[in-house]
């Protein structure tokens, strides 16, 4: 089965040994903690595509937010719940403006290609 990359995981075991912790009502035992944090890490990883870089911080984000909001052991759904959305991508912006001359250069070069083109098929 498909587990969380690496630093996920362990972003992932971070928040949940945070929440054990905090002794919630609902926590799991003692001798059930590894198989949750197995469970968690496949449910987390099942069917997403997750970024290292991107999601860290995310994870790390969600966790405190559980821990802040909740009294009771939250379910996978409810970190999904609480995971900020991804930040935008970066978006450049395009400062090309285009001169008369360089107007006259591009409608040169297209007739110079048309022409070739006329001379290929011609042939």
């Amino acid at each position: 089965m498909k587990e969380l990359p690496t630093q996920l995981h362990n972003a992932m075991i971070d928040g949940l040994t945070m929440l054990l912790t905090l002794r919630l009502s609902g926590s799991p035992a003692a001798d059930t903690v590894a198989a949750t944090a197995q469970t968690w890490s496949r449910v987390l990883a099942h069917g997403r595509a997750w970024d290292e870089a991107r999601d860290v911080s995310r994870f790390q984000t969600a966790f405190m937010v559980l821990a802040n909001e909740t009294n009771r052991w939250p379910s996978p759904k409810d970190f999904l719940d609480k995971l900020p959305p991804p930040p935008e991508p970066l978006k450049l912006e395009h400062h090309y403006h285009l001169t008369e001359e360089g107007k006259a250069k591009g409608k040169s070069a297209l007739s110079r290609i048309q022409g070739v083109i006329k001379e290929v098929l011609r042939d």
